[in-house]
């Protein structure tokens, strides 16, 4: 047991005290087989390397929105000569589309973005095929 800590503390150790490292200024600049040729000689942890896999089927495989960069999205003109209704009242709109007419009790339903899913694109169904597609 003492033999299994003391190879697992000093293999740690270099983790710690190299994270514990500032990034030089100039290192921070590099870019392309320089960055990969500096993180290569600077740690021995892993191997960098430039892949070949292209952008867009890279992006794809983040696990975290935080990591993407999205673009702003920018509404398009105003339009000042439409008038808003008083009032809209989408069972008055839709009339032949019943599950929009429904309000389903949710109180005590462990699934209820389900039901909140199915319903929408119930309604939403009906409503793009006017009254023809009724699933709920």
């Amino acid at each position: 047991l003492v033999a299994v800590l003391c190879v697992y503390s000093s293999s740690a150790l270099p983790v710690v005290g190299f994270k514990a490292r500032s990034i030089p200024a100039f290192a921070k600049k590099l870019e392309g087989q320089d960055l990969v040729d500096y993180v290569n000689n600077v740690q021995s942890f892993f191997e960098a390397n430039i892949t070949t896999e292209p952008y867009g089927t890279f992006k794809s495989r983040l696990m975290d929105i935080k990591y993407l960069e999205v673009p702003r999205a920018y509404g398009g003109e105003i339009n000042d000569e439409v008038t808003i209704p008083e009032s809209f009242d989408a069972r008055e709109q839709w009339p032949q589309c019943d599950s929009i007419k429904l309000i389903r009790d949710q109180a005590n339903c462990g699934s209820c973005w389900a039901v909140a899913s199915a319903s929408a694109m119930s309604d939403r169904l009906c409503v793009q095929s006017k009254g023809k597609i009724k699933v709920i």
